[in-house]
């Protein structure tokens, strides 16, 4: 989120920033402004679904104002490109595969509809979620219904605003990731530190001298990384604990995670409280559950509950 808000400055005046889930800690890590920016808070009392969060900013704006998923890496030439349109707009990233998102089908270069994940699949213009609107908006805000996921929907008052107004459909001139899951985290870290020699490190964090945490990494609060093991270009979140001689690469791993000594993890995800134990593998493309083992000397792949 720091990374967008950087990216902002300089487009937009403010920064008005929805908060609900973890609202203070949010406002703890930026204050007042960011690199610049003025930054309001503004609080979704019931979360609701995307279209709720917009509505909720309807006394903070007067004008034309960007809309922008907190949580998705955006390469900074998007903003402006957005910002320029004429009128409404929504930023389009083409993709190889666009049944993971929402695609957006086009006429002359504007919205016409926007069909939710098409099972169709293939390439697609996908629904990057990044908007220039127009207060208007919020009248079709206020008749949305729940759908069928039971929350209100930012991209159904959106194609019925563009029945009546014009939405442009502006390419994505830069990078553009949606980060919805463990693996999206790891990927937009790895781009936003694409030559990072050092690691990141959270406080109270004991890394043992002879230990190798190398770049592109970064470590929560209270990690530990014993004699001899390597760390590299991976997410570690709070309380993790690495053994000695251990080997992770290119993994997320999970709160209070322990890591066995000697084990080897590579291109893993390891959820919440897991243990991998002594000498143990976990192969690439791994995923452990929340509190799982995995025993001393044994070999864990695919899906482990």
């Amino acid at each position: 989120m720091g990374h967008t808000l950087a990216a902002l400055a300089g487009v937009v005046e403010e920064a008005v920033v929805v908060v609900n889930y973890r609202a203070a800690m949010v406002r703890a890590a930026f204050g007042s402004s960011y690199e610049g920016l003025p930054i309001r808070y503004v609080e979704q009392r019931d979360p609701r679904g995307t279209g709720d969060a917009v509505a909720a900013v309807r006394d903070a704006v007067d004008g034309p104002f960007l809309v922008v998923n907190g949580d998705d890496y955006f390469g900074a030439a998007n903003f402006p490109a957005l910002a320029a349109a004429p009128g409404a707009a929504v930023l389009g990233a083409p993709v190889k595969e666009g049944g993971r998102f929402g695609a957006l089908a086009t006429e002359g270069g504007r919205l016409v509809r926007l069909d939710e994940k098409p099972a169709a699949g293939g390439p697609a213009l996908a629904n990057a979620g990044a908007y220039k609107l127009t207060p208007p908006i919020f009248d079709y805000l206020g008749r949305l219904k729940p759908s069928l996921r039971g929350e209100l929907e930012l991209t159904a008052a959106l194609v019925a605003y563009a029945a009546d107004y014009a939405v442009a459909v502006v390419k994505a001139p830069a990078a553009w990731l949606a980060v919805a899951t463990a693996t999206d985290l790891l990927a937009a870290q790895l781009l936003l530190w694409p030559f990072r020699e050092d690691a990141l490190t959270g406080e109270g964090c004991v890394v043992s001298d002879d230990a190798r945490v190398g770049g592109r990494t970064a470590l929560g609060a209270r990690c530990e990384v014993g004699p001899r093991a390597l760390v590299e270009a991976s997410l570690l979140l709070d309380g993790v604990k690495v053994g000695a001689g251990a080997s992770v690469t290119g993994c997320v791993l999970g709160e209070g995670v322990t890591v066995g000594p000697g084990a080897r993890l590579d291109g893993a995800v390891v959820s919440d409280g897991a243990s991998v134990g002594p000498g143990a593998v976990v192969e690439p493309g791994a995923r452990l559950w929340p509190g799982v083992t995995v025993a001393a000397g044994a070999t864990a792949a695919g899906e482990v509950k």
